[in-house]
């Protein structure tokens, strides 16, 4: 098998997941530095490592857009294979509010050898603007359990599993939480950068604001908690907290969008992020939780062997290229 190599900028479950899953060595230039110290020192550490390391197919993820420009320039150049993995926020930088940035996202379609996405939805998109694409969404991760559960502080415990973006509705999951019997605790993970000042409202006594946690703590709230919430705005975007939650079999909330109902298509309960669907939906949950731990443990067996097929699809694809 040719060398392969994965380069990410930022340290994410699916780079972990799918370059282990493709065979590629992977390695994350994840820097914390300001951004003129960092994007620099990124590029000089991505192209020392390409020209050492010389791969014969190189995967890199987008965002950064950088990085990803970064690799199909070196790729074309030196006349190797590349292979974007974008996601939604590599589609459509900063939310698609610049049209500038818009254009350079498309055009890297063109230069690609293969731009792999989460879904079909965003397969045609890419294949609208002249690339090729393989839709290829996440493995469901290995995630061990602890060695120790914890206590959690309600009776019924629901994770939110959160980045505090700007497409994840935050405000509405801590007005819910004042909908709820106290004995519902919400745990919301991530580093809020004090948004929760903005609410509108103080910071609910049944939400917990975990801030960042270790890979330890996080696998502790995932395996103690009753479910998992995973929620955005985007309509095309599978989440990676999703995938999560199905890894270590909890029932799922999610938001309700075509993408999230087609594939974790059991075992959830959907809402339109409004605070009114989101507690109606912890308590349906929380009422028929056996019955929905069941679906998702079958739903976990179905996905792993349709991901097969999926991987299949690509290494065909690279092979014809």
């Amino acid at each position: 098998m040719p060398d392969r190599l994965w380069i990410t900028w930022e340290t994410q479950r699916r780079n972990r997941t799918l370059s282990a899953l493709l065979n590629a060595r992977l390695f994350e230039f994840d820097l914390e530095l300001p951004g003129w110290q960092r994007y620099p020192l990124a590029i000089w550490k991505t192209l020392a490592t390409l020209f050492a390391e010389k791969p014969e197919i190189i995967f890199a993820q987008n965002p950064s857009i950088v990085l990803a420009w970064l690799a199909v320039m070196y790729a074309n150049l030196t006349g190797k294979k590349v292979v974007i993995d974008a996601h939604n926020a590599g589609l459509f930088p900063a939310e698609g509010k610049y049209r500038s940035l818009n254009w350079l996202a498309s055009k890297l379609f063109k230069w690609t050898t293969v731009t792999i996405v989460s879904n079909d939805a965003l397969k045609s998109h890419v294949e609208k603007h002249g690339g090729k694409s393989v839709a290829l969404p996440d493995p469901i991760p290995e995630i061990a359990p602890p060695v120790i559960s914890p206590e959690l502080g309600g009776k019924f415990n629901v994770m939110f599993i959160c980045s505090w973006a700007e497409d994840e509705p935050y405000y509405e999951v801590m007005r819910a939480a004042t909908l709820l019997d106290k004995s519902i605790y919400i745990y919301m993970t991530g580093k809020s950068r004090g948004l929760e000042a903005h609410a509108g409202i103080p910071v609910p006594e049944n939400v917990v604001l975990t801030g960042f946690v270790t890979n330890e703590r996080f696998s502790e709230l995932l395996y103690g908690c009753d479910a998992v919430m995973a929620l955005t705005t985007r309509e095309d975007c599978l989440l990676c907290g999703a995938y999560e939650g199905v890894s270590a079999g909890k029932p799922l909330l999610l938001s309700d969008t075509s993408a999230l109902r087609n594939y974790f298509n059991q075992g959830s309960v959907y809402v339109d992020n409004s605070a009114a669907e989101i507690a109606t939906a912890i308590t349906t949950i929380a009422t028929e939780h056996a019955a929905l731990t069941r679906e998702i443990r079958e739903m976990h067996k179905q996905r792993d062997i349709e991901l097969t097929g999926l991987t299949e699809n690509l290494e065909q694809a690279l092979l014809v290229l």
